[in-house]
Protein backbone atom coordinates (compact mmCIF):
# COMPACT_ATOMS: atom_id res chain seq x y z
CA UNK A 1 0.00 0.00 0.00
CA UNK A 2 1.44 3.13 -0.74
CA UNK A 3 0.72 6.77 0.93
CA UNK A 4 1.22 5.02 4.21
CA UNK A 5 3.27 7.41 7.01
CA UNK A 6 6.79 6.14 7.71
CA UNK A 7 5.58 5.33 11.16
CA UNK A 8 2.72 3.09 9.97
CA UNK A 9 5.27 1.07 7.80
CA UNK A 10 8.28 1.05 10.47
CA UNK A 11 4.99 -0.07 13.06
CA UNK A 12 3.97 -3.10 10.93
CA UNK A 13 7.09 -4.16 9.93
CA UNK A 14 8.81 -4.38 13.05
CA UNK A 15 5.44 -5.85 14.64
CA UNK A 16 5.95 -8.72 11.81
CA UNK A 17 9.67 -9.21 12.23
CA UNK A 18 8.84 -9.85 16.08
CA UNK A 19 6.18 -12.18 14.60
CA UNK A 20 4.03 -10.75 16.95
CA UNK A 21 0.20 -10.06 16.16
CA UNK A 22 -1.65 -7.06 16.75
CA UNK A 23 -3.08 -8.79 19.43
CA UNK A 24 -0.01 -9.48 20.94
CA UNK A 25 1.80 -6.58 20.29
CA UNK A 26 -1.93 -4.61 21.08
CA UNK A 27 -1.75 -6.39 25.16
CA UNK A 28 2.18 -5.75 25.22
CA UNK A 29 1.79 -1.94 24.96
CA UNK A 30 -1.11 -1.42 26.59
CA UNK A 31 -3.34 -0.04 23.51
CA UNK A 32 -6.33 -1.48 21.62
CA UNK A 33 -6.17 -3.91 18.85
CA UNK A 34 -8.74 -1.36 17.45
CA UNK A 35 -6.28 1.19 17.93
CA UNK A 36 -3.45 -0.23 16.98
CA UNK A 37 -4.55 -1.15 13.73
CA UNK A 38 -5.73 2.08 12.90
CA UNK A 39 -2.26 2.96 13.56
CA UNK A 40 -0.68 0.74 11.24
CA UNK A 41 -2.97 1.58 8.12
CA UNK A 42 -2.24 5.12 8.64
CA UNK A 43 -5.90 6.13 10.10
CA UNK A 44 -4.56 7.29 13.45
CA UNK A 45 -1.64 9.16 14.73
CA UNK A 46 -0.10 8.00 17.76
CA UNK A 47 0.35 10.21 21.06
CA UNK A 48 4.03 10.19 22.41
CA UNK A 49 3.14 7.84 25.82
CA UNK A 50 1.41 5.40 23.02
CA UNK A 51 4.99 5.35 20.57
CA UNK A 52 7.04 5.11 23.73
CA UNK A 53 5.21 2.01 24.81
CA UNK A 54 5.50 0.78 21.45
CA UNK A 55 8.63 1.31 21.20
CA UNK A 56 9.84 -0.78 24.78
CA UNK A 57 7.18 -3.55 23.84
CA UNK A 58 9.06 -4.15 20.41
CA UNK A 59 11.90 -4.21 22.39
CA UNK A 60 13.84 -2.06 20.33
CA UNK A 61 17.29 -1.34 20.41
CA UNK A 62 17.86 2.42 21.71
CA UNK A 63 18.78 3.98 17.34
CA UNK A 64 16.51 2.30 16.27
CA UNK A 65 13.91 3.52 19.14
CA UNK A 66 15.17 7.11 19.05
CA UNK A 67 14.20 6.66 15.19
CA UNK A 68 11.26 4.96 15.51
CA UNK A 69 9.95 7.52 17.96
CA UNK A 70 11.45 10.46 15.04
CA UNK A 71 9.13 8.73 12.66
CA UNK A 72 6.02 9.60 14.92
CA UNK A 73 6.81 12.81 15.33
CA UNK A 74 8.64 12.74 18.63
CA UNK A 75 12.06 13.47 20.36
CA UNK A 76 14.24 10.59 21.28
CA UNK A 77 13.70 8.45 23.94
CA UNK A 78 17.29 7.81 24.52
CA UNK A 79 20.23 10.53 24.83
CA UNK A 80 22.45 10.05 21.56
CA UNK A 81 25.90 11.24 23.84
CA UNK A 82 29.24 11.51 21.21
CA UNK A 83 32.46 9.45 23.23
CA UNK A 84 33.55 12.61 23.94
CA UNK A 85 30.98 13.97 26.02
CA UNK A 86 31.59 14.83 29.26
CA UNK A 87 28.81 12.19 30.45
CA UNK A 88 31.17 9.26 28.96
CA UNK A 89 34.52 10.55 30.12
CA UNK A 90 34.73 7.79 32.99
CA UNK A 91 33.64 5.43 30.08
CA UNK A 92 36.07 6.93 27.63
CA UNK A 93 38.91 6.50 30.38
CA UNK A 94 37.57 2.78 30.78
CA UNK A 95 38.46 1.98 26.96
CA UNK A 96 41.70 3.97 26.82
CA UNK A 97 43.20 1.94 29.28
CA UNK A 98 41.82 -1.83 27.75
CA UNK A 99 43.82 -0.26 24.36
CA UNK A 100 47.15 0.00 26.37
CA UNK A 101 46.90 -2.79 28.31
CA UNK A 102 46.61 -5.33 25.06
CA UNK A 103 49.57 -3.88 23.70
CA UNK A 104 51.64 -4.71 21.64
CA UNK A 105 48.34 -6.44 19.92
CA UNK A 106 46.12 -4.30 17.78
CA UNK A 107 43.08 -2.77 19.88
CA UNK A 108 40.19 -0.64 18.25
CA UNK A 109 37.18 1.02 20.31
CA UNK A 110 33.78 1.25 17.66
CA UNK A 111 30.40 2.79 17.79
CA UNK A 112 27.41 -0.26 17.00
CA UNK A 113 28.46 0.51 13.18
CA UNK A 114 31.93 0.15 13.25
CA UNK A 115 33.18 3.72 13.05
CA UNK A 116 36.77 4.08 14.77
CA UNK A 117 36.24 6.14 17.83
CA UNK A 118 40.32 5.20 19.11
CA UNK A 119 42.56 3.08 18.89
CA UNK A 120 46.01 2.25 20.12
CA UNK A 121 49.56 2.44 18.39
CA UNK A 122 49.97 -1.65 17.63
CA UNK A 123 46.48 -0.77 15.40
CA UNK A 124 48.23 2.10 14.01
CA UNK A 125 51.31 -0.08 12.89
CA UNK A 126 49.26 -3.34 11.70
CA UNK A 127 47.63 -0.47 9.25
CA UNK A 128 50.98 0.38 7.65
CA UNK A 129 51.97 -3.48 6.76
CA UNK A 130 49.49 -2.83 4.43
CA UNK A 131 50.77 0.79 2.86
CA UNK A 132 50.87 4.19 3.73
CA UNK A 133 47.85 4.85 6.31
CA UNK A 134 46.98 8.08 4.84
CA UNK A 135 46.59 6.51 1.17
CA UNK A 136 45.02 3.52 2.50
CA UNK A 137 42.14 5.52 4.18
CA UNK A 138 41.35 7.66 1.46
CA UNK A 139 41.14 5.01 -1.07
CA UNK A 140 38.47 3.28 1.23
CA UNK A 141 36.96 6.18 2.75
CA UNK A 142 37.06 9.48 0.81
CA UNK A 143 35.67 12.02 3.56
CA UNK A 144 33.88 9.57 5.41
CA UNK A 145 34.55 8.33 9.25
CA UNK A 146 36.80 6.26 9.07
CA UNK A 147 35.01 2.53 9.71
CA UNK A 148 36.79 -1.60 10.65
CA UNK A 149 33.94 -3.29 8.54
CA UNK A 150 34.94 -0.67 5.63
CA UNK A 151 38.57 -1.26 5.91
CA UNK A 152 38.51 -4.81 6.22
CA UNK A 153 36.03 -5.59 2.94
CA UNK A 154 36.57 -2.97 0.64
CA UNK A 155 38.35 -3.98 -2.55
CA UNK A 156 40.71 -1.14 -1.95
CA UNK A 157 41.35 -2.04 1.66
CA UNK A 158 43.30 -4.58 3.63
CA UNK A 159 40.58 -7.08 1.31
CA UNK A 160 43.53 -7.23 -1.03
CA UNK A 161 45.67 -9.12 1.24
CA UNK A 162 42.97 -11.18 2.53
CA UNK A 163 43.66 -15.22 2.01
CA UNK A 164 39.75 -16.08 2.85
CA UNK A 165 37.74 -13.03 2.40
CA UNK A 166 34.56 -15.17 1.59
CA UNK A 167 34.69 -16.31 4.58
CA UNK A 168 35.44 -12.90 6.58
CA UNK A 169 33.04 -11.02 5.13
CA UNK A 170 30.28 -13.28 5.05
CA UNK A 171 30.75 -12.91 8.71
CA UNK A 172 31.48 -9.42 8.87
CA UNK A 173 27.86 -8.54 6.72
CA UNK A 174 26.22 -11.08 8.62
CA UNK A 175 26.85 -9.58 11.86
CA UNK A 176 26.29 -6.21 10.48
CA UNK A 177 22.46 -7.66 9.59
CA UNK A 178 21.76 -9.00 12.99
CA UNK A 179 22.74 -5.91 14.29
CA UNK A 180 20.95 -3.63 11.62
CA UNK A 181 17.91 -4.09 14.22
CA UNK A 182 19.50 -1.71 16.30
CA UNK A 183 19.15 1.16 13.33
CA UNK A 184 19.13 2.83 9.89
CA UNK A 185 22.67 3.01 9.60
CA UNK A 186 24.06 -0.13 9.89
CA UNK A 187 21.44 -0.93 6.82
CA UNK A 188 22.84 2.46 4.79
CA UNK A 189 26.44 0.48 5.46
CA UNK A 190 25.01 -3.32 4.42
CA UNK A 191 23.99 -1.25 1.31
CA UNK A 192 26.31 0.14 0.47
CA UNK A 193 28.88 -2.57 1.02
CA UNK A 194 26.69 -4.82 -0.81
CA UNK A 195 27.18 -2.38 -4.03
CA UNK A 196 30.76 -3.85 -4.25
CA UNK A 197 31.62 -5.98 -7.07
CA UNK A 198 33.54 -8.30 -4.66
CA UNK A 199 30.62 -8.81 -2.54
CA UNK A 200 27.92 -11.50 -3.34
CA UNK A 201 24.30 -10.17 -1.43
CA UNK A 202 24.21 -13.91 -0.21
CA UNK A 203 26.41 -13.59 2.13
CA UNK A 204 24.45 -11.14 4.03
CA UNK A 205 20.96 -13.07 3.82
CA UNK A 206 21.34 -16.34 1.97
CA UNK A 207 18.46 -17.80 -0.07
CA UNK A 208 15.68 -18.87 2.53
CA UNK A 209 16.67 -16.56 5.20
CA UNK A 210 18.83 -19.50 6.45
CA UNK A 211 22.38 -19.54 6.92
CA UNK A 212 24.54 -22.14 9.32
CA UNK A 213 26.11 -19.96 12.35
CA UNK A 214 29.46 -18.50 12.16
CA UNK A 215 31.90 -20.38 13.48
CA UNK A 216 32.81 -18.84 17.22
CA UNK A 217 36.64 -18.09 15.60
CA UNK A 218 36.56 -16.98 12.34
CA UNK A 219 40.71 -16.20 11.61
CA UNK A 220 41.62 -13.13 9.41
CA UNK A 221 44.36 -14.22 7.47
CA UNK A 222 46.55 -11.85 5.39
CA UNK A 223 49.40 -12.47 2.98
CA UNK A 224 51.78 -9.67 4.37
CA UNK A 225 54.90 -10.10 1.82
CA UNK A 226 55.76 -13.76 1.94
CA UNK A 227 54.10 -14.66 5.40
CA UNK A 228 50.69 -15.38 5.97
CA UNK A 229 50.03 -13.68 8.77
CA UNK A 230 46.41 -14.37 11.25
CA UNK A 231 44.57 -12.62 13.97
CA UNK A 232 41.22 -12.98 15.84
CA UNK A 233 39.02 -10.79 17.19
CA UNK A 234 37.28 -10.82 20.43
CA UNK A 235 34.83 -7.59 21.25
CA UNK A 236 33.98 -6.58 24.84
CA UNK A 237 31.13 -3.96 25.23
CA UNK A 238 30.85 -0.82 26.86
CA UNK A 239 28.62 1.00 28.60
CA UNK A 240 25.07 0.49 28.92
CA UNK A 241 22.14 0.21 27.01
CA UNK A 242 19.63 3.15 28.66
CA UNK A 243 22.50 4.72 26.03
CA UNK A 244 21.89 5.50 22.38
CA UNK A 245 26.28 5.25 22.00
CA UNK A 246 27.30 4.13 25.12
CA UNK A 247 25.23 1.23 24.63
CA UNK A 248 27.03 0.56 21.18
CA UNK A 249 30.29 1.10 22.14
CA UNK A 250 32.54 -2.29 22.30
CA UNK A 251 36.52 -2.79 21.64
CA UNK A 252 37.30 -5.19 19.16
CA UNK A 253 40.80 -6.80 20.57
CA UNK A 254 42.90 -8.48 18.13
CA UNK A 255 44.92 -11.63 19.14
CA UNK A 256 47.52 -13.50 16.96
CA UNK A 257 46.02 -16.64 15.51
CA UNK A 258 49.57 -18.36 15.54
CA UNK A 259 53.14 -18.19 16.88
CA UNK A 260 54.34 -16.77 13.93
CA UNK A 261 52.08 -14.00 13.47
CA UNK A 262 52.74 -13.45 17.78
CA UNK A 263 56.39 -12.72 17.08
CA UNK A 264 55.76 -10.64 14.24
CA UNK A 265 53.93 -8.39 16.17
CA UNK A 266 55.65 -8.58 19.23
CA UNK A 267 58.81 -7.71 16.58
CA UNK A 268 57.08 -4.61 15.47
CA UNK A 269 56.30 -3.21 19.05
CA UNK A 270 59.82 -3.75 19.35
Amino acid sequence: MTGLPPFSIQLKALRQERRLSQLDLAIAAEVSQRHLSFLESGRSKPGRGVAARLATALDLAPELANAFMADAGFAPLFPALRIDDPELAPLKSAAAHVLRGHMPYPAVVIDSVGDILDANPAFEVAIALFGDPSSLWTRTHGGRPKNLYRLTLHPAGTAGALVNFEEVARAVLQRIAREAQAGPRQQALIDDIVSWKTIDPAWVRPAGGWSPPPRPIVAERYKIGREILGVFAVTTRLGAAMNAVAGGIRIESYFPADDKTQRVMERLDR
